[in-house]
């Protein structure tokens, strides 16, 4: 993926989990079956090398989305401004930080333009950035992380209406800095988890209005995900640690039960698995359930793609090149046999977003080994169209 020995060495500080896990990979190739017309392929974009992370917003106020894009060994970001229809224009890239990891895009300021957290791990801190509502952006804090850090999320952890961060480092630690509404942050709490948490989920897992986290932990002494209790003053409780399969790379969460009740899903790097821990509604979880994914899955996203009113989930698979679609039976179980689409060469990431604000909703992946995005569209559901497949 990577040729010369410096970007060799960089990679394997940051990827050494997915190193790891791609090693003795092996899986007959998928079928790959037709689900009506429910998404259909937009476009593929050039971006920086590697690509790792998107984020969608308004970058340029014209009521269109777009993305911005991490490139861990270009030191960039790649920002694509929307048309509104699916397609963008061309690439601008940014020179931003040493190894740009992950991001997420929010408005920090309250001055209506969303901002960005960067999360570089070559220089071991979060970089603010404030956007000026044309396409770029002014820097503001720096906050150092002690370690590299790996992911990064957005919440409202202490019921103040202002965004605050949860920073996942390499090897055991969560950190949290809280917003003060003007693009600024003040240090939290630092959480210890377990072996190299590579993703973070927040939602209200105990149902008591309160954002609570859990925690994939990657490395190879912890195949399991970390859950913390918020409180409500920003701080967290451990509350346990829950088996996965091997190598959990991605924690996300829906209620795939249907019982009201947030469940998580796991994608795992090994054995090319996901778990789903059914929640009891105190944030707690039932032994993990495991379905078969494509070969390399990365990461997911959920959502209901025939418009049956049941979650589905999405996952990308860094080595089958695919995307997996999962449908959803509701009862906390999927059909069979998996749906699988090509996608471009290492897909690492995906989302949903919308084209413009009430408009058409598409799927944006990273493909990490390609340094492209592809854009998807999804077409309204008809759940009639969706040819599910027997067992």
């Amino acid at each position: 993926m990577i040729n010369n020995n410096k970007q060799h060495s960089l990679w394997m500080l940051i990827w050494a989990g997915l190193l790891i896990l791609f090693e003795g990979c092996s899986r007959e190739n998928p079928i790959l079956i037709e689900i009506g017309n429910l998404i259909t392929p937009v476009g593929t974009y050039a971006v920086g090398t590697n690509p790792t992370s998107i984020a969608a917003g308004d970058f340029n106020s014209d009521g269109s989305t777009d993305l911005l894009i991490t490139n861990v060994s270009g030191d960039s970001l790649s920002l694509l401004l929307g048309n509104g229809d699916g397609t963008f224009q061309d690439t601008t890239t940014l020179k931003m930080g040493n190894m740009p990891r992950a991001l997420v895009a929010d408005d920090f300021n309250g001055d209506g333009h969303p901002d960005v957290a960067l999360a570089n791990a070559g220089s071991e801190q979060v970089t603010i950035l404030i956007g000026k509502g044309d396409g770029t952006f002014k820097e503001g804090e720096k906050h150092p992380t002690r370690r590299p850090p790996l992911a990064i999320i957005i919440s409202d952890f202490n019921r103040d209406h202002k965004g605050d961060l949860a920073v996942a480092l390499k090897s055991d630690a969560v950190d949290i800095l809280l917003g003060n509404g003007n693009g600024t942050f003040k240090k939290g709490q630092t959480l210890e988890v377990q072996d190299t948490p590579t993703s973070i989920a927040a939602a209200d897992l105990n149902q008591d209005k309160i954002i609570d986290l859990a925690i994939a932990n990657n490395g190879a002494m912890s195949n399991n995900v970390s859950v913390f209790m918020g409180q409500k003053d920003g701080t967290f409780k451990a509350s346990g640690h829950y088996p996965t399969g091997m190598r959990p790379l991605f924690v996300t969460t829906g209620d795939f039960t249907g019982d009201g009740r947030l469940d998580l899903e796991v994608v795992n790097g090994v054995r090319d698995s996901l778990s789903l821990l059914p929640g009891n509604g105190d944030g707690t979880f039932k032994p993990a359930i495991h379905f078969g994914a494509g070969t390399g899955p990365a990461s997911s996203i959920v959502l209901d793609i025939n418009g049956d009113g049941i979650l589905d989930t999405a996952v990308v698979n860094n080595l089958g090149s695919t995307m997996t679609l999962l449908i959803g039976k509701g009862d906390g179980t999927f059909y069979d046999q998996p749906i699988n689409y090509l996608t471009e060469t290492g897909p690492f990431t995906i989302i949903q977003f919308e084209f413009k604000q009430g408009g058409k909703k598409g799927l944006a992946i990273a493909n990490n080994a390609k340094n492209s995005i592809s854009i998807f569209a999804l077409k309204p559901p008809h759940s009639t169209q969706t040819r599910i497949p027997t067992s």
